[in-house]
């Protein structure tokens, strides 16, 4: 399996439904801007020629995967601090932070449901909206579990260490969120799988995650360059970081399934067994 074809099918699949963008960009200018206005400040970005970037990129991409230093309005946990809006403990701040994780989760279930049918077909909002009801509770558990260690951080900050444990429990799950839109499981079946396929294939999941750290090293050149136009230049980078990061949860996506043919039956697949042998 050759990530560059790979690369390349993404990108003819993502330009007939090339709307799909509109969600992680919207995303990256709401957290820009309303950060801004909240805390009356203008964000600008630690400018630099090159970066060498290894890590994964987020479903939906965001550009913080290269603007490291891009805070966030709602919380943000970094050097053992926590700032922004949520930074006590609150029946409010609680209340807004699972009210915003659920938004949250629904669209993030929609965007993924729809790459998931790129190379497929063409793709309407009205998909999105159908496509991320079946799966927004899945992402909403996932999304709620990843926030339970800054959660306990603000109640005592002696649970620091619970982000390092969490952060090992989510790279074993590394493919769960593909396997959500992908599969048809129940909950700890997608779980199994995804460290199934993660443990079966350490070598093409490594793959998986340098090759698109060196595509957006070397896009981290231009998006460098164009902060010089200020916010104009930030919104361009948020637009281009948007469209190859959607190509590359579209490329990752396309693996996973490749890779994970045939681990764990679907319901339907076990339906049919069981009627079989009736």
């Amino acid at each position: 399996m050759r990530l560059t074809d790979k690369l390349i099918e993404s990108i003819k699949s993502l330009n007939k439904s090339l709307w799909i963008i509109i969600v992680p960009i919207l995303l990256d200018l709401h957290k820009f801007f309303l950060y801004n206005k909240i805390f009356n400040t203008t964000y600008t970005p630690t400018s630099k020629l090159f970066l060498i970037k290894i890590g994964i990129v987020s479903i939906p991409p965001s550009i913080k995967f290269i603007f490291e230093d891009l805070p966030s309005y709602l919380f943000e946990y970094n050097n053992m601090k926590l700032s922004g809006v949520v930074n006590s403990f609150s029946l409010f701040n609680v209340s807004l932070l699972i009210l915003v994780t659920l938004i949250l989760s629904f669209i993030n279930g929609g965007y993924l449901s729809i790459v998931n049918k790129l190379n497929k077909e063409k793709s309407s909002i009205k998909d999105f909206f159908i496509l991320g009801n079946k799966v927004w509770f899945k992402f909403f558990i996932v999304d709620i579990i990843s926030i339970i260690p800054i959660a306990l951080f603000i109640m005592n900050r002696d649970f620091a260490f619970l982000s390092v444990i969490f952060a090992v429990i989510f790279l074993l799950l590394f493919y769960l969120k593909y396997s959500f839109v992908a599969d048809n499981l129940s909950f700890i079946d997608h779980c199994k799988k995804s460290i199934l396929v993660l443990s079966n294939n350490l070598k093409m999941t490594l793959k998986v995650i340098f090759f698109p750290s060196v595509i957006f090293s070397v896009l981290s050149i231009p998006i460098y360059l164009l902060l010089r136009l200020g916010t104009i230049g930030i919104i361009f980078d948020i637009i281009i970081f948007s469209y190859m990061g959607t190509v590359v949860n579209k490329v990752v996506l396309d693996v996973y399934k490749n890779i994970s043919k045939n681990m764990i039956p679907s319901e339907n697949e076990k339906k049919s067994t069981i009627d079989i042998r009736v």
